[in-house]
């Protein structure tokens, strides 16, 4: 049942950001996007649905590369906080790079 649950809200979900994503907030909508399809494929053990998850943790860590890259060009944050938030991202993929045996 829960499977069948989470199937639906999953469709839900998809169906919803595709009616709101435009060409000015499509990182923000990929960031989401991402965020909601990695959850969905927790639902799976495969070793498929493993190297699913791995290559949509990478797009996210670019996703979030694309959102404070955006955010510093349209300036919404300041050279200091997108150098900070840079770091933090960097920080995060060598972490996961390393619990994977990728480094």
């Amino acid at each position: 049942m829960s499977l069948l649950i989470e199937e639906m809200a999953f469709e839900k979900v998809n169906d919803y950001l595709d009616s709101i994503e435009t060409a000015h907030n499509t990182a923000s909508v990929n960031f989401v996007r991402n965020g909601y399809n990695f959850r969905h494929l927790r639902f799976d053990n495969s070793d498929e649905a493993n190297g699913r998850r791995e290559s949509l943790l990478i797009q996210a860590f670019q996703y979030e590369y694309t959102y404070v890259a955006d955010a510093f060009r349209t300036e919404k944050i300041s050279r200091n906080i997108s150098d900070q938030l840079n770091q933090s991202i960097s920080t995060d993929q060598m972490v996961f790079m390393q619990d994977n045996g990728q480094s």
